[in-house]
């Protein structure tokens, strides 16, 4: 970086006043680590160990929920750093912000708020649409480079995929309930698709199918689990290592390949002679972009009337086109692949599959999930109760951190809500149960209701560090929240609900001035000022009940269900303590409703409203 010595001179400095100096070196070391623990020591006693019992006093009869009075101004200082013109939120580089776009869905949805429903679905349009999406492979690189989401940073995460999952199966949800009030209000159902509408909303099917096919395609080991990343390099046609060599094309070689379809495939993909970005194209929908439009005097039906094809007859094309660029494209050399397989990466996929399959009614996309989280248990565990932080080539290491133990459990939990059947849901539990309790004993700071990253007795850190900001991935105190506020409801522990309720407690302040930090806080703000509900199926039909309300947006939801067989889930409702202690248990929220009548139960804390008939008389999600 321009005006700062490289490290190998700052290696070299250091070496030479430890020579030359060493106990002086050793007295700046000693103060910098005695600092940096009391940093962190006192970041975990900042006045939330005098916190009340906060179930007992939140959301009182007619009151609103105290998590809800800062939602807005979240809301709104997201919305000041949007970008509205290309979408996403600052100035380059440009990251997806995948936590930040899934609060402004929920806030959109439980305040019936347009501005933020729209900036969230004009976002991922922007993204599904730029060069940052592989429009022949399917999934996301890592940033882009730009403002307009053009040129990537080609290296592709597991993880950000695993986000953008979530968002996009979300952001149909929340689409669709969009599309259903405008019809409610009167309007046709063909207007009301124009009524707030994301062009790309509807599309959002695709862009998640090709996420998947990706990662089972390139990402993932034969048993299950799914490797790290994906390299920005590969070697170019001259066999020298460029950046982007893999994903680019000149126009020579689309005229080659496609033929007569080249002219029409290069004025849908932003393509040109000579390439645009280092003498090659990267592919984009350049009809998003308003300029490009303009230049070349086209959108997308003049298109298809220039051509004098209908629109599907279009769309076949150019998936012709694509299918043959990207076998030709399997051929060169391809990037290096990361092969580790990193619980925290692998439990955020999983998640983001579960709501795929919610969202869009694919069965496999769980299928899937389940494997991976099969191969977690299998491959990562330590044999005593607890697990490894990443597995390569046969070997586990590494004793997992704070985000890897609070994803996983927070991918069990969603796994139970997708169980086939009472024993695989007893299982997931079971599995999320024991990794919040080894979180609660080996992480658990001093004071506070915080956690630090590292589990106690690990020496090769200088400080226990306390993980509150999202980043790239969601704060680890933050999904720790996530799975104890869900867990404590599900296995009836209202300790582990009022520590997840004190996490976001003590977060709310910064997280009121600071929203595009603490967007997955959000999102567990919004869902306990909702009133985290419980929705219980009793009858033949609860397993299409259950799968009809999880394709609704209901975030946070939980969901138990008892099928026509009375008899064989006798054992729902047993202790906490049982569940922890056989994978065959059930939840506690079946407990005394194996005999009712059939139906739909809406609860919240246990508490249940008579069973409705339909998933249709179920109330909306929403802050009351």
């Amino acid at each position: 970086m321009p005006g700062r010595p490289a490290w190998r001179t700052v290696l070299q400095r250091v070496q030479k006043a430890f020579g030359e100096q060493r106990q002086r070196v050793e007295e700046q070391a000693d103060l910098l680590l005695n600092h940096l623990q009391q940093r962190h020591t006192a970041a975990g006693t900042a006045s939330n160990s005098a916190l009340p019992e906060l179930a007992s006093v939140l959301q009182a009869q007619g009151e609103a929920h105290p998590f809800a009075e800062g939602l807005p101004a979240m809301a709104e200082g997201l919305l000041r750093d949007a970008d509205r013109a290309y979408g996403g939120f600052g100035q380059a580089p440009k990251f997806p912000s995948a936590h930040a776009l899934r609060f402004q869905l929920r806030y959109a949805v439980a305040q019936q708020h347009v501005p933020s429903l729209q900036h969230a679905l004009d976002s991922l349009e922007a993204m599904a649409r730029g060069g940052i999406h592989d429009h022949l492979g399917g999934g996301f690189a890592r940033y882009a480079t730009d403002r307009a989401w053009l040129v990537p940073h080609f290296e592709k995460m597991l993880y950000d995929n695993a986000l953008l999952l979530s968002a996009f199966s979300e952001a149909a949800q929340a689409d669709r309930v969009r599309r259903e009030a405008a019809v409610k209000a009167g309007a046709q159902p063909e207007a009301a698709e124009a009524v707030g509408a994301s062009v790309f909303a509807g599309q959002a099917e695709q862009v998640v199918r090709g996420i998947v096919d990706w990662a089972t395609r390139a990402m993932r080991h034969p048993d299950g689990g799914f490797y790290a990343t994906l390299d920005a390099d590969s070697l170019n046609a001259e066999g020298r290592s460029e950046e982007g060599a893999f994903y680019t094309w000149s126009m020579a070689e689309l005229r080659q390949l496609l033929g007569a379809d080249a002219d029409l495939f290069a004025r849908a993909y932003g393509a040109r002679d000579p390439g645009w970005w280092e003498g090659r194209n990267i592919l984009y929908r350049a009809e998003a972009l308003p300029d490009l439009a303009k230049a070349e005097g086209l959108a997308i039906p003049d298109l298809a009337k220039a051509e004098g094809l209908a629109i599907t007859e279009l769309e076949k094309r150019l998936a012709r086109a694509r299918q043959i660029l990207f076998e030709h494209r399997a051929g060169r050399p391809h990037p290096g692949l990361d092969n580790k397989v990193i619980l925290a990466w692998n439990a955020l996929f999983c998640s983001g599959l579960f709501r795929a399959e919610a969202a869009f009614g694919e069965a496999t996309y769980a299928g899937i999930a389940r494997q991976a989280l099969d191969f977690l248990d299998q491959h990562l565990a330590d044999g005593q109760g607890g697990m490894h932080h990443v597995w390569q080539e046969g070997r586990a290491r590494f004793p997992a951190y704070l985000d890897d133990l609070a994803a996983y459990a927070c991918a069990c939990i969603d796994a139970a809500d997708a169980a086939p059947d009472h024993s695989e849901m007893a299982h997931r539990l079971h599995q999320a149960g024991r990794a919040m309790a080894q979180v609660l004993e080996q992480f658990s700071a001093a004071e506070g209701p915080w956690f630090y990253y590292t589990p106690k007795g690990q020496t090769d850190v200088v400080a226990r560090t306390i993980d509150r900001y999202d980043g790239a991935t969601p704060s680890a105190n933050a999904l720790a929240a996530d799975a104890l506020l869900r867990l404590g409801r599900l296995l009836d522990r209202p300790a582990w609900t009022e520590r997840g309720l004190q996490l976001v407690d003590a977060i709310r302040s910064q997280a009121k001035a600071n929203p595009g930090a603490f967007g997955y806080w959000g999102c567990c703000m919004i869902e306990e000022a909702a009133g985290r509900e419980e929705l219980v199926c009793i009858g033949p039909k609860a397993k299409a009940w259950r799968g009809t309300l999880r394709a609704q947006f209901r975030p946070g939801t939980l969901y138990a269900i008892a099928a026509p067989d009375r008899e064989a889930d006798r054992d729902a409702g047993r202790s906490a303590a049982d569940l922890e202690d056989s994978p065959a248990g059930e939840w506690p929220l079946l407990a005394g409703r194996q005999q009712g009548p059939e139906g739909i139960y809406h609860c919240r804390n246990y508490a249940c409203s008579a069973p409705v008939a339909t998933p249709g008389d179920v109330q909306t999600w929403g802050i009351p």
